[in-house]
């Protein structure tokens, strides 16, 4: 799966491809949508800041040790992993149904 390059991350030089790690984050069952979007960081440029809306409960550090599984199962990599994740009641879709990944960032990218 690649991404659009408009839709991955790059962070200390390295790429963060978000449709992977979405689909990642999304094997929580308790994770009903997640979108990926990058975060301004002084030190690596950018960073991924995950936006879940959930199905139950979960916890930013139930995703997080879920995400180390996955970096040691050689899935991805551990600086993959969020710095942040923003519990949400809707993830804004386009009219196509896709993840309106251009609301979320004039939204959140800046926190």
């Amino acid at each position: 799966v690649a991404d659009r390059e408009g839709d991955a991350i790059k962070s200390g030089g390295e790429w963060i491809p978000t449709g992977i790690l979405e689909a990642l984050i999304s094997e929580h069952p308790a994770v009903a949508q997640v979108a990926v979007i990058p975060k301004k960081d002084d030190r690596w440029g950018q960073r991924p800041l995950a936006i879940v809306k959930t199905s139950g409960k979960v916890s930013p550090e139930e995703l997080v040790a879920l995400l180390m599984v996955k970096a040691k199962e050689g899935k991805m990599a551990k600086f993959w992993i969020p710095d942040q994740f923003i519990f949400v009641d809707d993830i804004p879709l386009t009219s196509a149904g896709k993840l309106n990944k251009k609301v979320l960032r004039d939204n959140y990218s800046k926190m």
